[in-house]
């Protein structure tokens, strides 16, 4: 810290003056939090419920114990610990508070955090926690997304399974997914707006049978409903390495869900996207295995 009017250095910490019942005091800026419903400031105790108090001032303890207003010291205070940055280690998750559910706060929050930093993050709504009839259950919907979010392949975590119990101990699956190894797809294509705009082609493709972790492609082309056969190809065939890499074994079935067609055109696309996907499959397993012959004899075309 460096006093505004001398000049001189001094270390402190950072603390929060607050207004209690009780009088004036100040706390750790961890100790304090905010409750949504009262709309006000709380002191959390180690024993005991928490204490309601009124925010005035931010305020730094010298070493001394002297403490010191804001306005005292020149701003920007440099850190007392600076750490290189090999030696922090990267959130595995970063939680937003939002007041309300608006769209450009939102927006910011995922593309600051999934696009430059790399890492999820998840939202909580103010407004939304605040109207809910039974909270738990808007809290139980939030754990349930971070359990699927921080799920990967070395900690194999499910937040959800595809086979329950039934009566007389019996097991009910998914039909298909648990039976053999099977890969779940799913393709959408969005169009830009204008005839000289692109589509974007998204698949994914599910990587276990609990149908939690997912490999992701992303394509894009100029407008058209009818996705391109050498990027469909290279899409489907890159999810079947990552299938492979994380099951150690190729797919047996394909369960392929697609979206956004016009029933008009919902015949053509199929037998298109069908195609492409068979061959796909057909030179992948060939790379796999160099001997590798199709049974049904289909002249590499993918059946």
């Amino acid at each position: 810290l460096v006093n505004r009017a001398t000049g001189d250095l001094a270390n402190g910490r950072m603390r929060i003056m607050v207004r209690t019942n009780e009088g004036e005091l100040h706390v750790d800026p961890f100790e304090l939090s905010f409750d949504p419903r009262s709309r006000s400031h709380q002191i959390s105790q180690t024993n005991g419920p928490s204490t309601a108090a009124q925010v005035i001032r931010i305020v730094y303890m010298l070493e001394n114990g002297i403490l010191v207003d804001e306005n005292e010291i020149q701003p920007n205070p440099e850190p007392f610990i600076i750490v290189h940055e090999s030696e922090v280690e990267c959130p595995s998750v970063v939680f937003v508070y939002l007041n309300d559910d608006s769209k450009d706060p939102y927006s910011v929050v995922k593309m600051s955090t999934h696009f430059y930093c790399g890492v999820p993050s998840q939202c909580v709504v103010s407004k939304k926690f605040t109207s809910q009839r039974n909270p738990a259950q808007y809290c139980s919907n939030i754990a349930l997304k971070l359990n699927a979010k921080l799920a990967n392949s070395a900690n194999r975590a499910k937040a959800w399974q595809t086979s329950f119990k039934m009566d007389r101990g019996l097991e009910e699956n998914i039909t298909w997914v648990n039976e053999v190894a099977t890969m779940v797809l799913g393709l959408r294509c969005s169009h830009g707006i204008g005839q000289d705009s692109i589509s974007i082609v998204c698949m994914s493709a599910i990587l276990d049978p609990s149908c939690m972790h997912i490999a992701q492609e992303m394509k894009v082309q100029m407008k058209s409903e009818m996705i391109g056969a050498p990027i469909l190809r290279d899409c489907v065939k890159a999810l079947a390495i990552q299938f492979y890499k994380y099951t150690n074994t190729s797919p047996k079935r394909i369960l392929f869900y697609r979206d956004g067609l016009s029933e008009g055109n919902t015949k053509r696309v199929m037998d298109h996207e069908v195609s492409c996907i068979r061959k796909a499959l057909y030179d992948f397993l060939s790379e796999e295995n160099p001997n590798f012959e199709c049974p049904n004899n289909c002249m590499k075309r993918g059946c």
